[in-house]
């Protein structure tokens, strides 16, 4: 059986028709696909171990930070120990002495 030319146009029609229809099929997962690989870069970045170091150097700061209050303190505390100290020895001096003129 021979095709007659309108059907061989048809069959042209058709077979353009679904050419078209890939091609533009074809560009939405080219499209569908980059913007994946967009947003899986930008999920890496974010998933990078990067902003884990960051929080464990900013932990460790931290606990640098409350270690040199703690020694701050504890010397304040030490001063402050060692001037009641001196002033009650003056103290008692003071009172030894007074006792020793009268």
């Amino acid at each position: 059986m021979r095709l007659t030319a309108i059907q061989k146009a048809q069959i042209k029609r058709e077979r353009d028709k679904a050419m078209e229809e890939l091609k533009l099929v074809l560009d939405r997962v080219r499209l569908t696909t980059g913007e994946f690989h967009t947003a899986e870069a930008e999920l890496r970045v974010v998933e990078s171990p990067d902003p884990e170091y960051e929080a464990q150097e900013e932990e460790r700061q931290m606990r640098e930070r409350k270690m040199k209050r703690r020694k701050r303190r504890k010397e304040k505390r030490q001063e402050e120990q060692r001037e009641e100290r001196e002033a009650s020895q003056k103290e008692t001096q003071g009172l030894v002495s007074f006792s020793l003129f009268q």
